[in-house]
């Protein structure tokens, strides 16, 4: 791209760290985000003095300064010759080349006259960092979203050539994708359409908002890496073994018109593209103005001169040549882009400040007689407490990760002189092998199988003392430990009981130290005693749920998850 500046953010490298929590909302302005994840803050350099007066460094004589994304920037340079003295790159219209995230950063200092970003979905930024452009006139040209990996590799992975988000969600935790990128959202349109992609695919497998999200950030979860998709591209180019490349570099996101440019380049590693079908996201081009340039005649006649050169028969004809689409429309069935600016920065902020954690979970089940009785369900169905946790047991097993250590207990005391609780899951990683199958697969059939025991006595209060010592002794730096309990009522009925405030005390005591042990507490039916299971999770900083539906337990483990993934770093 000779004859106008390219600027892109830094390497991820040179970021610097920022310590917040996400909350459900966002809560930094979109300017200190989009400058945390640019590395730098960003300033619109149009003159010498950053004054906002017309013209730039580069080209004075400027009234109309427009800045479209990289790809792109050529065609619309070439187009704008058109509107300059003697075909000119300089002139009243100057094009320079701007990744979108930059312009967002930088709107709150400067703006262009001119903005054609990669997607509509940068205008969401905007709209909350300036609001300073008018809704689009046209979209100048289109890009779907694909699915790149090796021909050979994506074979393997596709051989009817149809892939989707949820399959690919699917594939990359059963490990059949063994590598993934996807880039930083707030950074790399494609990263950031594909965020969007496997959110809204990850929604229509649910309907619990917190489960669907533990969902998507399951892929988060396991990525090989999240640099840009021209860095990808670019290693790709450098290999000539397609198996080994894809075994390094793997699956990665990026425009049909990336993929395009690199086949230009006749590559010893082809690559090929497919595009979800279970939501096709576009790169859409829109062509907005800055508001104030409507009261300004002249600038006003050269916005509308250059959207009709780009409209314009010769425009089109480049932009094909360079691999994109048509921009109007911009595609049968494309995805649209959120309205709500709250709901996309929110989504690509949890994704891009998301913490790769470690998790040891030890589960313990009330296995005692009163889980026979019967329930009513939240929407009227009659169930019995049992079978309401064999269904709800089996909604929250897929959210813990294969990076999840394990182990599930009973407790129940049928005799006068049993143990309080039995190991029906030895703790240890999920995906280790136990005997001729993996923990998670006993798990299944443990949670499928169970039954309490009749007239068992409840040892609660002993069982979850011995479940946060057993923790304790397993914690590890940068791993969350805690401990899930699933219970009806309360500590009676055993050799092993104790009044409350003893029980609490030496809870108390377990946890006094700098690496306390959460204890996670969810009830079943009306006469669970509510009152201690909160004390319970309070004191060791857990939280208590109360279970009326089949999907109360995996709403509660997502939340909990979650909470853990975008704490305070």
């Amino acid at each position: 791209m000779d004859g106008f500046p390219v600027e892109r953010p830094p390497p991820r490298s040179h970021r610097r760290r920022r310590s917040w929590r996400i909350t459900g909302y966002w809560i930094l302005t979109l300017s200190a985000v989009l400058t945390v994840a640019a590395g730098t803050t960003i300033v619109w350099r149009w003159n010498a003095a950053g004054t906002g007066t017309r013209g730039d460094a580069g080209c004075p004589s400027a009234l109309l300064r427009v800045a479209a994304a990289p790809e792109i920037a050529n065609v619309v340079q070439e187009a704008s010759r058109a509107l300059n003295p003697g075909n000119a790159i300089c002139g009243p219209v100057y094009v320079t080349a701007r990744e979108p995230a930059a312009v967002a950063a930088g709107l709150r200092t400067e703006h262009p006259d001119v903005w054609i970003p990669s997607s509509s979905a940068w205008l969401r930024f905007a709209a909350v960092n300036g609001a300073v452009f008018e809704a689009p006139r046209q979209v100048v040209a289109s890009s779907p979203l694909v699915v790149v990996a090796p021909a050979g590799l994506s074979t393997a992975l596709w051989p009817d050539r149809r892939t989707g988000w949820a399959d690919v969600v699917t594939k990359v935790n059963k490990k059949q994708i063994k590598t993934v990128n996807v880039a930083d959202p707030l950074r790399d349109t494609a990263g950031l359409l594909t965020v969007l992609g496997v959110h809204t695919a990850m929604a229509g497998t649910t309907t619990d908002p917190g489960i669907a999200q533990m969902r998507a950030l399951s892929l988060r979860n396991r990525l090989a890496g999240s640099g840009l998709a021209a860095d990808l591209f670019a290693r790709y180019a450098q290999e000539i073994d397609p198996a080994a490349a894809g075994e390094r570099i793997g699956v990665f996101t990026a425009t049909e018109q990336a993929l395009a440019a690199y086949r230009e380049q006749s590559p010893p590693v082809a690559l090929e593209g497919l595009a979800p079908g279970d939501g096709a996201w576009h790169a859409d081009y829109p062509f907005v103005a800055a508001k104030e340039v409507t009261a300004d005649p002249g600038r006003e006649d050269l916005v509308g001169r250059l959207g009709a050169l780009l409209s314009g028969e010769e425009a089109q004809r480049a932009l094909a040549d360079a691999g994109f689409r048509p921009g109007a429309p911009p595609g049968v069935g494309a995805m649209p882009i959120p309205e709500d600016p709250e709901r996309v920065i929110t989504t690509a902020t949890q994704w891009s400040q998301y913490r790769l954690l470690r998790f040891q979970v030890l589960i313990l089940v009330d296995g005692s007689g009163s889980m026979n009785s019967p329930v009513t369900t939240a929407d009227g169905r009659k169930t019995t407490k049992a079978d309401l946790l064999r269904d709800s047991g089996a909604n929250a097993i897929p959210l813990f990760g294969e990076d999840t250590s394990l182990g599930l207990w009973y407790f129940g005391t049928a005799s006068a002189t049993g143990a309080p609780y039995v190991e029906a899951v030895p703790f240890g990683p999920l995906d280790e092998k136990l005997g001729e199958t993996d923990r998670r697969t006993v798990l299944n059939q443990q949670i499928a199988g169970y039954k309490p025991q009749e007239n068992a006595g409840t040892p609660l209060y002993q069982t979850v003392l011995d479940g946060v010592r057993t923790m304790k002794s397993k914690a590890k730096p940068d791993v969350v430990s805690m401990v899930v309990v699933l219970t009806d009522g309360s500590d009676e009925g055993s050799r092993f009981a104790m009044p409350r405030e003893t029980f609490l005390s030496q809870l108390a005591a377990e946890e006094g130290d700098l690496r306390p042990v959460p204890v996670f507490t969810i009830g079943y039916g009306p006469d669970a005693d509510v009152a201690t299971l909160k004390a319970m999770s309070e004191a060791s900083g857990g939280q208590v749920v109360m279970a009326t539906r089949t999907i109360d337990v995996a709403t509660a483990i997502a939340k909990v998850f979650l909470a853990a993934h975008t704490a305070t770093r």
